[in-house]
């Protein structure tokens, strides 16, 4: 679990979903004068460098979000983008410009406000003092912990507003079921939050994956009992779903997802299958 480095990924259709998704958020949330919580579960370094040896090897950000920021915004070729996508590439422009590339730690930062609060888990020994080297921030709390075993810890938080985002590698087959038991877990003692669980989609995890989605719909059903809640599920996809290797697209689910943000995911969506 700890080999896991995304400065070989940043920047690819994976991260364009879950941080397109994670802005649409944030502009909901930052609407509102309330102050909000927002926690990361799996924080990684916060911002990445597009131009390290392990980004140019995958080559995974050329033709993720440098192609496409490339073309719809450089190239000005934006009059049929969605506004979503084209907030998300604004968002970024500036980092790309320094061949840098924003993780969901630095993405949630930028959108704090004077009384909002953020708190990072990374459990990763070099991640987590890459984070601190580039996320300083008082409003800011980094915690070097295992958030699966450490999230009761800060949920639900002081303020009650909030979201949560969860995004483990799933490199070994207990992250799914760990990720379920943690957002089941905070929608028993959080329930007002926004909850985010990212998820790549991959052949050879198929059943692991949806067992994890059956699971959370079910349990988060049966808790709400007669009250109405929403739960999303949105995937991106990029390839055949009969691809032996590799991602061919990623999902994100979102409980709670905020009012008329879920017709702009889909739209962004669509927009990106066909553009990536």
């Amino acid at each position: 679990m700890l080999s896991y480095r995304h400065a070989f990924h940043a920047g690819n259709h994976a991260d364009i979903l879950k941080h397109l998704c994670l802005v649409g958020v944030l502009e909901s949330m930052t609407k509102k004068d309330k102050n909000f919580t927002a926690i990361d579960a799996h924080a990684g370094a916060g911002i990445y460098f597009l131009d390290d040896e392990r980004a140019i090897k995958t080559g995974e950000s050329q033709v993720g979000i440098l192609s496409l920021y490339q073309k719809f915004i450089a190239n000005k070729e934006n009059s049929e983008i969605p506004n979503l996508v084209k907030n998300y590439l604004h968002f970024v422009e500036p980092y790309l410009k320094n061949n840098q590339y924003p993780g969901s730690p630095e993405i949630i930062r930028k959108f704090l406000r004077s009384g909002d609060k953020e708190f990072l888990f990374e459990l990763h020994n070099t991640e987590i003092e890459i984070l601190k080297s580039n996320i300083k921030d008082s409003r800011v709390t980094i915690l070097h912990q295992n958030s699966f075993e450490n999230l009761k810890s800060v949920v639900p938080p002081l303020i009650k507003r909030g979201l949560l985002l969860i995004d483990p590698s799933y490199e070994v087959s207990s992250d799914y079921e760990n990720s379920a038991n943690s957002l089941i877990l905070a929608y028993k003692k959080w329930n007002v939050a926004v909850l985010c669980l990212w998820y790549p989609l991959l052949k050879h995890r198929k059943s692991e994956c949806e067992m994890m989605l059956d699971k959370i719909k079910t349990s988060i059903e049966n808790l709400s009992k007669e009250k109405e809640i929403q739960i999303d599920n949105f995937q991106l996809l990029v390839d055949s779903p009969e691809k032996e290797m590799g991602l061919y697209g990623s999902g994100m689910l979102i409980v709670n997802t905020p009012w008329q943000l879920k017709e702009k995911i889909l739209d962004s969506i669509l927009f990106l299958e066909q553009n990536l």
